[in-house]
């Protein structure tokens, strides 16, 4: 059985410098994020309160304009990254970004001698640190635009990236869920030159079947109106489909077709976790039943396989998990 990736609410999404870019590689190497103003002990941040703290990094760094700034830096390291948060980081002149997942919920200190930094001037002298496992690397010719602007709004050491939390998970996993609603993205591997007609149609096409699919299943499904499409139009790029989780599942399988077997899927709620099933004479059957049967559907959906096959598109790594899955779970109940 696989899991479809359900991302917790809770969540918060940070990038965090690295000097630019200076300690990128340790940061990786050894699997931690840390923090400057070595002055000021995880300790101090523990016992003082806010006020305190902003008169203690006054006195140790007299020269700082912004101390109450860097006061509140040092407490967000410390309180306020918790453990399943993501964090991003880049490497020199931003030519690589590493996603994460903070991995504890203390801090813990590590002191780097003095003479080890004489003898290699790259380490990082940061002794407050935290846990990361890091999850992906992307290179900057595969990072959307959104991050960029992120990049440049950076002024600290920490910065709250909530506001690019999809763009951050869509990095990580062509699909996914988020509370009631799911995410969908498919990659154009294309360069250079896109066909418009090709392009336009591709989405339309699959809106189309997703809406006839709606009309035409027993299930309840929402309005395919409140699906929100996003376009990136840089060659390559993406093309994203956000909206009630049922719906975009529908679109996902309707682009992959796949039948038999079930899935279960356990987001996290207020209440304790809740549920997701598709069941083997449920959804996925029904979409496959739906596209065989009629003919002018199928003739659709082979003029979207061109379309896809033209604007080189891969089919979302975590529904091909997925159907990989159900495929051995129907092999195997065939077996016994």
């Amino acid at each position: 059985m696989y899991n479809i990736p359900v991302i917790p609410d809770a969540k918060n999404y940070w990038l965090i410098r690295t000097q630019g870019g200076k300690y990128y590689h340790e940061f990786r190497r050894k699997g931690y994020i840390g923090i400057n103003w070595e002055e000021i002990t995880l300790d101090d941040i523990t016992r003082l309160n806010a006020d305190e703290l902003t008169l203690l990094v006054k006195e140790h760094y007299p020269d700082k304009s912004r101390p109450g700034t860097t006061a509140n830096q040092l407490r967000t390291f410390k309180n306020v990254i918790k453990k399943g948060d993501t964090v991003v980081i880049t490497g020199v002149a931003s030519n690589k970004f590493s996603i994460g997942e903070v991995v504890d919920d203390d801090c813990y200190s590590e002191e780097v001698p003095e003479e080890a930094l004489e003898a290699n001037p790259k380490l990082c002298p940061y002794n407050k640190r935290r846990k990361v496992r890091w999850i992906k690397e992307v290179h900057k010719w595969d990072v959307e635009m959104p991050m960029f602007k992120l990049l440049q709004h950076a002024q600290h050491t920490i910065t709250d990236a909530n506001e690019y939390k999809d763009v951050i998970e869509s990095m990580i996993h062509d699909f996914y869920i988020r509370g009631d609603y799911a995410q969908l993205s498919l990659k154009v591997k294309k360069e250079g030159h896109i066909p418009a007609v090709s392009f336009f149609a591709l989405g339309k096409d699959i809106l189309d079947l997703a809406n006839e699919f709606m009309e035409y299943s027993k299930e309840n499904f929402a309005d395919l109106e409140e699906i929100e499409t996003q376009i990136n139009v840089n060659s390559p790029g993406k093309v994203k489909f956000k909206g009630p989780m049922k719906a975009i599942l529908v679109v996902g399988l309707i682009i992959v077709v796949g039948t038999g077997g079930g899935v279960t899927v356990t987001p996290p709620g207020p209440d304790g976790p809740g549920s997701f099933e598709v069941q083997s004479n449920g959804l996925l059957r029904e979409v496959n039943a739906f596209l065989n049967d009629r003919q002018e559907r199928e003739h659709r959906e082979m003029i979207m396989s061109e379309y896809m096959d033209d604007l080189e598109v891969e089919t979302p790594e975590e529904l091909e998990k997925l159907m990989s899955a159900i495929e051995n779970n129907t092999e195997n109940k065939s077996e016994n």
